[in-house]
């Protein structure tokens, strides 16, 4: 990808990680525990031979970090479903006036219950309309004395299974109003998927956060599901999990591919993990003979992850590996992961172009030639007939 939108997106992580790790340390000093600390893992780019230890984060939804993480794979799931339903629409619903902590819990519950409950009222069925996501956002969020005053409202997706007429669908919105009595807006086929999954607290709002507002905050929104699949989109998920597939990106088109994590699925024999990954290592036979001596346990690859620009501008291999950090190794043998037979073997077998760049370079100048060989052509008019 373009080094200098690379550098861009790595500098607005850094400065997001930074503002996680900021209001992390406002909840310890508050007594809640932000950090995992029983997980320890690293990710590895498999031809830059890079690595760096992944934040150990608690799922807390206002963690900017942990947020965009959980943000990433939703909208993956939403733009892979969506692929089948070009007639979706976006709706914004609110909850009305502004509330404090103390109420929030029970307005967003309320609010919930009823999306869920619209989608079984039968002038919805009749008319082929149903929610099948949404997400919550508290909106402005800016302390109120020991308090902190938010505006919950919910992003909305509705699908439709049929045409409906001017009048009918006038009729539909009438309805849809008057159930959620609120504010209640159809915003239209739905353009751009990300507008459906934000920040449920912008990170920007926490400048003006003290640690026991943080600390309200948190307590406030513990147990609220603040993003939720219905409908269609849940039986879609399902299926994605049930059948062990994940979905990458070709061609800019999401596909659903087998996924190795945790094993192939025992109902699929085509697209079964290969058999040189199932073949034991010397490095197995190593953790085997050290487990059964109760002895600790050597690190571990848990997962091969998508190609991606973790480390360098160029997509490469990923993937993760567990127990470093407990196995006592220090940062300076870590390289030796990379002579591990299991990822030798994953290295010899993917064949990649690792001359990008020069590439590049020879189609630049191959180009540049043709245009001064067109330029030096001799330009004849066309005579008029």
């Amino acid at each position: 990808m373009d080094y200098d939108k690379w550098q861009t997106g790595q500098e607005q992580r850094k400065y997001l990680l930074e503002q996680t790790h900021h209001i992390a340390k406002q909840l310890e000093s508050e007594g809640i525990n932000a950090y995992n600390a029983d997980q320890d893992l690293h990710i590895f780019g498999l031809h830059s031979k890079s690595f760096r230890e992944l934040p150990n984060f608690r799922n807390i939804c206002f963690l900017p970090s942990v947020a965009q993480k959980n943000r990433a794979q939703t909208l993956k799931t939403l733009e892979f479903f969506l692929q089948t339903q070009p007639n979706a629409r976006a709706w914004t619903i609110t909850t009305g006036k502004r509330v404090g902590l103390k109420d929030l819990g029970d307005r967003v519950r309320k609010l919930h219950r009823k999306i869920s409950k619209i989608n079984a009222t039968a002038w919805m069925k009749r008319a082929g309309a149903r929610f099948v996501f949404r997400s919550t956002e508290l909106g402005e969020v800016f302390p109120d004395n020991e308090d902190v005053s938010c505006h919950p409202h919910v992003h909305a997706l509705m699908v439709l299974q049929r045409f409906i007429p001017r009048d009918e669908w006038s009729n539909l919105l009438s309805k849809i109003q008057a159930f959620f009595g609120a504010y209640s807006q159809d915003n239209g086929k739905l353009r751009n998927v990300r507008e459906m999954v934000k920040y449920c607290v912008k990170p920007s709002d926490f400048l003006h956060l003290d640690s026991k507002h943080v600390a309200s905050l948190y307590h406030a929104t513990q147990g609220l599901r603040l993003v939720e699949s219905l409908r269609d989109l849940r039986v879609t998920k399902r299926t994605l999990k049930d059948c062990k597939y994940k979905l990458v990106r070709r061609k800019g088109v999401l596909k659903k591919v087998p996924s190795w994590v945790g094993g192939a699925s025992l109902d699929k024999a085509i697209d079964a993990v290969p058999n040189w990954m199932q073949q034991r290592t010397t490095e197995m036979v190593e953790r085997d003979e050290q487990l059964g001596r109760d002895l600790q346990l050597t690190p571990s690859v848990v997962a091969w992850c998508s190609p991606a620009s973790v480390f360098t501008p160029v997509t490469e291999p990923i993937f993760i590996v567990h127990g470093l950090r407990k196995a006592g190794w220090e940062k300076g043998k870590y390289s030796r992961i990379f002579a591990w037979e299991e990822i030798q073997r994953m290295e010899d077998l993917i064949k990649v172009h690792t001359k990008t760049l020069t590439v590049q370079e020879k189609e630049k100048k191959f180009q540049e030639i043709e245009e001064k060989i067109y330029e030096n052509k001799r330009k004849i008019p066309i005579r008029a007939t």
